[in-house]
């Protein structure tokens, strides 16, 4: 029997639930302390993509209190949620089965007399099943003097932010917490490998550079008991019933229904290097004006996809997938499709065959990462206004410089090299001497540069830092949060 949409999709909350209730939970102290140091009554705003960890964050939230849990399944009709919905409160209440809301403002009537948290999750689909609700809502936290706090939870981030922020949007100005909830740093993913038995920093980082910061991933992780990345890529992505086979097509799916396979084109077009709108736009056949829309869906709405603007420039964006698990499965898995389906271990031989290749591609992401993190601390020689990669030409052809960064009010650059590898001082020297080479192409005149590399490995770093490089290796992610000025 093949389950339909509207039964499958509660299946999967619950499972989500079950496994990541038994996962110790990790590094969201900040968000914790957000909310609890609101008083109650409050409406709270928790968004972020989707398995970031926003369901787990509010269990955590909600542990030793009072709550019900509502589940906006967008498969199902307003007067099927209202049913569901009035069922649980009911229970909840402990009321007789003959108190039946008939509406949603009944509803929500009934609703101001529950004495817990009340927590609605991927309330953004009432949008798409019922957008009366959203209006009901605020007119319950606007009149009812006694009422229960409220979470509403999203995972599609552009609907979500919109209906609270957009000053036309009913529910503006409600909310007294807004929270977005982001993937996991790479220290913290270190520190959690670290407690499922992975040591090798090297294989700690070749883990994040193919499933980020995202914490479902890593439950998944914990629960098939794997310890390297080889065998993670099998059971994980790759067999037949691994339960990431088809992650991100059954995300496009959800958020776009029939359109999906248009957002995949474009998806897969980044992924594959088109990353300016007219290569992508002649890569999946559409007019770049026809373009737009679907960046605009998949920047704000799902938040997977981002625009860089190169540095000193103020057009020629150029669109790089920001989320390391998309990044691998367009590479790998979306290609590969229809042998996928037959001979799913000739996709994952080609895969590991050409692994390294790929974590060079992906570490690109890292370097950029750390770079943004120590701008942010203050621990580079100057404060940076943008950190993008650059692309240009010279009389050779085209080159590109993985991160330049660019502050342009005291016209002062960085200009890196991000290499997955191991680089002696020689090698560096080399390196450093081509990346000078070409900044004189560079469309910005800094009156100050500073040059440097990101590696696997460097070795001779201090007597490169001592030269006024910037070098930094995967060695430095454990002295990440005290990282020294370099």
């Amino acid at each position: 029997m093949i389950l339909s949409a509207k039964y499958f999709m509660p299946i999967i909350i619950i499972l989500f639930v079950i496994i990541m209730t038994e996962i110790k939970f990790y590094d969201r102290e900040a968000e914790l302390k957000t909310l609890t140091s609101v008083s109650e009554p409050f409406l709270a705003v928790i968004y972020g993509r989707r398995r970031v960890g926003k369901t787990r964050l509010i269990l955590e939230f909600c542990k030793n209190r009072k709550f019900i849990y509502l589940f906006v399944n967008p498969e199902k009709s307003s007067k099927m949620l209202l049913e569901e919905f009035s069922r649980q409160l009911r229970e909840a209440m402990r009321l007789p089965s003959y108190v039946r809301p008939e509406s949603w403002r009944e509803f929500f009537e009934l609703l101001s007399e529950y004495d817990g948290i009340v927590v609605f999750d991927e309330f953004q689909w009432f949008t798409r099943v019922d957008s009366s609700v959203p209006f009901e809502l605020q007119r319950f936290w606007d009149t009812k003097e006694k009422r229960p706090s409220v979470i509403v939870c999203g995972s599609v981030v552009g609907l979500i932010k919109r209906l609270f922020e957009d000053y036309q949007s009913p529910l503006y100005g409600r909310a007294d917490v807004r929270l977005e909830v982001k993937p996991l740093e790479v220290t913290t993913i270190i520190e959690w490998l670290k407690d499922l038995g992975v040591n090798c920093l090297e294989e700690q980082v070749k883990f994040y550079l193919i499933f980020g910061g995202v914490p479902y991933y890593y439950a998944l992780i914990q629960k098939y008991s794997v310890k390297s990345i080889e065998d993670a890529l099998k059971k994980l992505v790759f067999e037949e019933h691994a339960p990431l086979r088809d992650e991100v097509n059954g995300i496009l799916r959800e958020t776009f229904g029939k359109d999906y396979y248009t957002y995949s084109s474009i998806l897969s077009a980044i992924a594959e290097g088109y990353c300016r709108v007219s290569e992508i736009a002649n890569k999946v056949g559409l007019k770049p004006t026809s373009l737009s829309p679907y960046l605009k869906d998949l920047t704000e709405l799902l938040d997977i996809i981002k625009p860089e603007l190169p540095a000193g420039r103020k057009k020629g964006a150029f669109y790089t997938i920001k989320d390391y698990f998309t990044k691998f499965w367009f590479k790998y898995v979306y290609k590969n499709r229809s042998l996928l389906e037959y001979n799913w271990r000739k996709v994952y031989e080609k895969c590991i065959q050409t692994l390294n290749t790929y974590l060079g591609e992906a570490f690109e992401l890292l370097a950029k990462e750390i770079v943004e993190k120590l701008a942010k601390e203050n621990k580079l020689p100057f404060t940076p206004t943008s950190i993008s990669k650059y692309y240009g030409k010279f009389p050779q052809g085209s080159f590109d410089i993985d991160i330049v960064a660019y502050n342009a009010k005291t016209k002062t650059a960085l200009y890196m090299e991000v290499k997955w590898s191991e680089i002696d001082y020689s090698r560096a020297q080399n390196i450093v001497n081509t990346l000078a080479e070409k900044t004189a192409y560079v469309k910005i005149r800094p009156l100050k540069k500073y040059y440097g590399l990101v590696a696997k490995k460097i070795l001779d770093k201090e007597r490169l830092r001592e030269e006024k490089i910037i070098a930094i290796d995967i060695n430095d992610l454990k002295a990440l949060p005290s990282f020294k000025n370099i």
